[in-house]
């Protein structure tokens, strides 16, 4: 191993394992009620273990573990390997838009096909020694590689993109390209890490080989795997600062909502005090002229009601100004109109039924 390769391998595990690091940083955040921040956990294993796995390789390259524990380090290290592009398979499966009862159906994949590969893999080891996997990387390239690197990739930029066509549909188009990007850098990283295998005697392997790469393109492979490893930190640091930005704009908007009911509360009470009695103090005043009509205080008690009506007047003209919605919250709206369609349906022949989906990303206003 030269010197270059050693520090793409350092490169490339430090920032898997940077980016698995960030990844479960975020389980607790106050933001954990989207689904990317649900679902990050599981990349965040499986850049923790996949960094794990690269300088594991890294270290048996440089020979620097003793030969006869060659052969167990590389098994552990194939099982490693595994389980990391399992995580990968949990975090797009669950980060798909689904329903809560199918999600949970499809998220027994991952481990049931981690579990098969466990088990051939132990089966080829009883069979035909415990070098088998480091004297023959055929099962290697196949299940690792064909069967769960490339499908947990694609379903990750599957995933992403449907989340991107969502979030799209809000009018978040910043985070939505984010997410685009995220999708396009996974599908990139599947073909590299999943496609371009060491040459064998099978397809595609002995069509597509990672011998070809730095023959047409000049640069090796590890070093795109790098790039990889810190462009997903980079929009995964966006994409969440975006989302932390909205959360707080989110509560401002509720702080506010609870400042206006308070002040509502108070103008309520306003109302009993002054506009109320103003209007009993009217009443008590024509319920003095109905019965003394020929009183001479009469123009004076109808000078004192015109004052009353005129001050209630504008009163009330100050209350409704004060209480005029610019903006109409897109939650309440929904709310507002099913309750509409419900109170319709109660009363009428011909039902309603109101379709409305919000994207659980942001809540905008109309």
């Amino acid at each position: 191993m030269n010197i270059v390769e050693f520090l793409l391998y350092l490169i490339y595990g430090f920032s898997m394992v940077m980016m698995g690091i960030f990844a479960i940083m975020q389980k607790d955040s106050k933001i954990a009620n989207f689904s990317l921040i649900r679902s990050i956990k599981y990349l965040g294993y499986f850049g923790i273990i996949h960094g794990t796995s690269e300088w594991v390789t890294m270290i048996m390259k440089l020979e620097l573990c003793y030969p006869y524990l060659h052969t167990p380090v590389s098994n552990i290290n194939l099982i490693l390997k595994a389980l990391s592009f399992m995580f990968l398979l949990y975090f797009g499966l669950d980060l798909l838009p689904m329903r809560t009862k199918y999600r949970s159906i499809l998220l027994k994949i991952p481990l049931f096909g981690f579990l098969v590969f466990l088990l051939g893999f132990c089966l080829l080891i009883y069979r035909f020694g415990a070098d088998y996997h480091v004297l023959n990387a055929h099962y290697k390239t196949i299940t690792v590689r064909y069967f769960m690197a490339v499908p947990s990739c694609a379903i990750a930029a599957a995933a992403l993109y449907l989340n991107a066509r969502l979030i799209e549909k809000t009018k978040s188009v910043k985070i939505s390209k984010r997410y685009m990007n995220l999708a396009w850098i996974f599908i990139a990283y599947g073909c590299v890490e999943g496609l371009l295998v060491s040459k064998a005697a099978f397809f595609p392997a002995n069509v597509l080989y990672k011998e070809l790469f730095p023959e047409y393109f000049s640069i090796m492979t590890l070093s795109f795997k790098a790039f990889v490893g810190f462009i997903v930190v980079h929009l995964l640091l966006k994409v969440i600062d975006t989302f932390s930005w909205e959360q707080e704009e989110r509560l401002y908007q509720l702080e506010k909502m609870r400042i206006s009911s308070e002040e509502r509360r108070k103008l309520g009470l306003e109302i009993h005090d002054s506009i109320i009695q103003e209007l009993y103090a009217m009443g008590l005043k024509i319920e003095y002229l109905t019965r003394n009509k020929d009183q001479a205080s009469a123009p004076k008690v109808l000078v004192e009601i015109k004052g009353n009506i005129t001050a209630t007047i504008n009163k009330v003209r100050e209350f409704i100004s004060y209480n005029a919605l610019d903006e109409i919250e897109l939650e309440r709206f929904k709310d507002s109109l099913e309750q509409l369609v419900r109170k319709y349906n109660e009363t009428q022949g011909i039902k309603i039924e109101l379709k409305c989906k919000l994207s659980p990303y942001i809540a905008g206003d109309l």
